[in-house]
């Protein structure tokens, strides 16, 4: 078997060191991509979270509304027909 030439050694170092150069962006790529999806989710979840607690300000601001409209309600009632229901 012939030994193969200095030339072919050199490029064949060449090549895995451009492989595993490679290999190892794509890893770091992977790892930055995984850092930003898990980002981007923490703050979908904080932005949901302060909509969801917004949503229920509004919904009990909404209902203390409506309970003051039947407590004036009632109390219109009272006035015209007495505490006895009208039953003079």
């Amino acid at each position: 078997m012939a030994l193969l030439s200095p030339f072919f050694y050199f490029r064949l170092r060449r090549a895995k060191k451009k492989e595993l150069a490679t290999a190892q962006k794509a890893e770091q790529d992977i790892a930055q991509l995984q850092e930003d999806c898990g980002a981007r989710l923490s703050e979908a979840r904080a932005e949901a979270e302060r909509k969801a607690e917004t949503a229920h300000a509004e919904h009990s601001k909404a209902l203390e509304r409506y309970a003051a409209i039947v407590d004036m309600e009632a109390v219109s009632v009272v006035r015209v027909f007495g505490t006895n229901g009208g039953l003079n």
